[in-house]
């Protein structure tokens, strides 16, 4: 279920100041429901990234892909952190 991913969004937001997006998918095996998580992270993050979820799920599935140029809301050439007054 999708609350499974609440640990994640929260702690990506928390820990590296980033967001995701949620997305429903079916796997094509066992065509089960499962819910997808995605974010974009610098190269930087990504350590902390990885530390984030292997904390959660040391078995988590994971793609890592380089990004060619990454463009909408909440992304510039210089990140600008800001604090979530929710958390």
């Amino acid at each position: 279920p999708r609350s499974t991913l609440f640990p994640y969004t929260t702690l990506f937001r928390s820990r590296l100041d980033r967001g995701c997006t949620l997305l429903n998918a079916t796997t094509g095996y066992l065509q089960t429901d499962q819910p997808v998580l995605m974010t974009v992270v610098s190269r930087r993050e990504m350590a902390s990234l990885n530390q984030i979820v292997m904390e959660i799920d040391p078995h988590a599935f994971l793609i890592i892909s380089d990004a060619n140029e990454v463009k909408g809301s909440g992304f510039t050439s210089t990140k600008i952190h800001k604090k979530n007054p929710n958390l």
